[in-house]
């Protein structure tokens, strides 16, 4: 029902005087990634391997997580795919992938489509080691078969390779040291970042030739890639993750309650998306104004589904402000069949305020959903929690924050009535820093969070984990002071404090 403890701020990093950075390593890529970088190398879709692996493990709700592995069934998996994948490359594209005159194909031919296509796959030169290896797996694809076979088994090998599978972040200084990336890790770090796509070969290019070692060189190659269309989906893709509303693309709902749902579901998730770009690219760029702007942009098919009239680029009725009172984001975290006030508020104790929540089950106290009724309000229903000492004292800092979000049903539509009862928005936010206030309604809340300094610092970290694919760790602390005093941090730029990532030493530098 609840828990004996409130949230608690997250434990301090190291003070200012320390330096930590993240330990050197390898980062499985994650399944987007994996699907673009196959697409990019093949130059045809390849679903089957971002199937093979599975949805990602994510960390702080992000996809990008330094953890992410290779377990055996999806060892398995990615075995089956790539086999597919391969056969269907060699029948539609050998020619243009690993051309060779005679027609009939040859071993020389091979070494040039091995040497290539591997320093192409592995985001690194291939070693003599590594092509050799790959020959012998060309010869082994000839027994019996064509050129095209043994084409065929070698891109096989190629995709469950760890070096395609994996990003390295090792450099190649001492094992006890610190170490600075390499070039070529230095471009696949900043492609797949700004991008979510492997570096091209003038990125490469550029890394291998020291261009990137600077700070300035690193925020150069930066601004270019996000001059890109695939930019702007990474970014949707830090934000959406962040307050959970990326979870509409599989949120499912009760289609006897919400018949209409599924009709719109790709639309409340483009409305969401729409915020993000004319925000972060085409306005001021700043976390207060995502979190407070009156603008959207609705289909004509949402815009109906919402009881508006008007659809396009269009200011939001008043009871709307901003991504969080965008109807996506009450839809993804909300239940199958009704609305979730504890996780909604939880969202923004850990989201926005980076405060932990302990686990319930934690302290020997079972959660009981009150159950539905259909005379009383949700708000009503969930009362209990403030009368019992167990569960008050946690639920006091959620429930607040849920109940104001309850003007907004599980597909997220407005409403004044619930069974028949007006709904009471009301509340104070209370543990906050400098957010705390009482509020009348969700708008009300948004205006305590949007300017809030405290806000601003938690999403410092949240970017940081997005970035970095890792949360709540010593180095977090490192980038935070990195950020201090720099116009970023100031003013709230989101794509400037990723720009500004990418310049310190937390993205260049590796500990032992």
């Amino acid at each position: 029902m609840g828990v004996i403890d409130g949230p608690k701020p997250e434990t301090p990093g190291p003070t200012a005087t320390t330096i930590v950075y993240a330990p050197a390593g390898v980062r499985r890529l994650g399944q987007a990634e994996l699907g673009v970088a196959a697409e990019t190398l093949l130059g045809l879709p390849a679903p089957e391997l971002a199937e093979a692996v599975g949805n990602d493990i994510r960390q702080a709700g992000f996809t990008r997580n330094a953890d992410q592995r290779v377990s055996s069934v999806q060892a398995d998996a990615l075995w089956q795919a790539a086999q597919t994948v391969a056969h269907r490359v060699v029948t539609q594209r050998l020619t243009a992938l690993a051309p060779c005159t005679p027609s009939t194909g040859s071993e020389a031919c091979a070494q040039r489509f091995i040497a290539s296509f591997g320093a192409k796959a592995f985001r690194r030169a291939i070693t003599t080691a590594e092509q050799d290896a790959l020959l012998t797996v060309y010869r082994a694809g000839l027994d019996g078969a064509t050129y095209g076979g043994g084409i065929e088994l070698v891109i096989t090998a190629v995709l469950q390779s760890a070096s395609f599978l994996y990003v390295t972040e090792l450099g190649n200084g001492p094992s006890d040291q610190p170490t600075k990336l390499t070039g070529e890790e230095l471009a696949t770090s900043l492609a797949l970042l700004f991008t979510g796509a492997p570096a091209d070969d003038a990125l490469l290019a550029s890394g291998r030739a020291g261009a990137l070692d600077s700070a300035e060189g690193r925020a150069t190659a930066a601004r270019a890639l996000l001059a890109t269309p695939a930019a702007k989906r990474q970014v949707e893709r830090l934000v959406l993750e962040w307050q959970g509303s990326d979870g509409l693309e599989t949120a499912p709902k009760d289609t006897g309650l919400f018949p209409d749902w599924s009709a719109v579901r790709a639309d409340s998730l483009a409305e969401s998306r729409a915020i993000v770009d004319a925000v972060l690219f085409e306005g001021d760029g700043t976390l207060k104004t995502l979190l407070s702007t009156p603008e959207t942009t609705l289909t004509p098919k949402l815009a109906a589904f919402y009881d508006l009239t008007t659809s396009g680029r269009v200011t939001q009725p008043a009871s709307r402000r901003g991504l969080l009172l965008a109807g996506g984001f009450s839809a993804a975290n909300s239940h199958f069949n009704a609305t979730a006030p504890v996780k909604r508020g939880a969202v923004i104790r850990k989201k926005l305020l980076c405060q932990e929540l302990p686990l319930p089950t934690l302290t020997g106290i079972s959660i009981v959903v009150p159950p539905a009724d259909p005379t009383r309000t949700t708000r009503e229903r969930f009362a209990a929690h403030s009368a019992s000492p167990a569960c008050a004292s946690c639920h006091r800092m959620l429930d607040p924050i849920g109940f104001a979000f309850e003007s907004f049903d599980p597909v997220g539509r407005y409403r004044t009535m619930e069974n028949g009862k007006p709904i009471d928005p009301s509340g104070e936010l209370i543990n906050a820093g400098d957010a705390e206030g009482t509020f009348a309604d969700a708008v009300g809340l948004v205006a305590l969070l949007a300017p809030s300094k405290t806000v601003s610092s938690c999403f410092q970290r949240q970017l940081y984990r997005f970035a970095s694919g890792r949360a709540g760790v010593a180095e977090e602390q490192t980038f935070v002071d990195f950020l201090q005093g720099r116009p970023s941090a100031t003013d709230g730029k989101v794509v400037e404090l990723l720009i500004d990532y990418a310049q310190s030493d937390s993205f260049v530098m590796r500990r032992p």
